[in-house]
C-alpha cells in the first residue's frame, strides 16, 4: 500500500498476488466457509479500477470453495495483459 502520488498504481497481477497471499493467510487461521465469506469483503478493493472489475467481482463472489476461488484468481491473473486500468 503505497502513496499513489509517489509511486505508480500496482498492476493487476501484483494485486492478485497480494489477494491470493491474503486469502492463504486467512485460510491458515480459520475454516474454509468462514474464510470464503470473510474474504468477499476485500475483493472489491483488489480489482477496483480495472476494466471489467464488476464482472470479475461477480465471478469471484460466486466461488463456493477454496480451489474454485484460487482457480478463478489464477484466471484473472493470466488475463492481466487484457485488462487495463479503466479511464
Amino acid at each position: 500500500f503505497q502513496d499513489s502520488k509517489k509511486y505508480p498504481q500496482p498492476v493487476l497481477g501484483e494485486r492478485i498476488t497480494v489477494a491470493r497471499d491474503h486469502y492463504g493467510l486467512l485460510f491458515q487461521n480459520q475454516q474454509e466457509r468462514v474464510v470464503d465469506r470473510e474474504f468477499r469483503k476485500y475483493l472489491g478493493q483488489y480489482v477496483n479500477g480495472f476494466q471489467h472489475a464488476k464482472a470479475w467481482r461477480a465471478r469471484l463472489m460466486e466461488c463456493e470453495s477454496s480451489p474454485e476461488f484460487v482457480a478463478c484468481m489464477h484466471r484473472l491473473q493470466q488475463e492481466e495483459g487484457l485488462l487495463q486500468l479503466a479511464s
